[in-house]
């Protein structure tokens, strides 16, 4: 992977969305997001990339919501 810059703009939109990453995951998925912007010609990076890139790889990391529900039954939904 090739070092590459992010502007003010992309950094604050990539720590908002690492936000949600739980911090011991974090910097794999900030290491995973710049693997996959890394693949992408300097031109055609911005906002929206970074956005559909970093949120595909949300998934991986964000601990998924528990499915039992108040009274410790499991939703029919899940």
């Amino acid at each position: 992977m090739s070092p590459f810059s992010l502007s003010d703009d992309e950094l604050s939109h990539l720590m908002t969305l690492a936000a949600c990453v739980p911090v011991d995951h974090r910097d794999a998925f900030l290491t995973a997001v710049a693997d996959a912007l890394s693949k992408y010609p300097e031109d055609c990076r911005g906002v929206g990339l970074l956005h559909r890139e970093a949120a595909k790889l949300q998934r991986y990391y964000v601990n998924a919501p528990p499915t039992m529900n108040a009274v410790g039954c499991r939703s029919k939904y899940r």
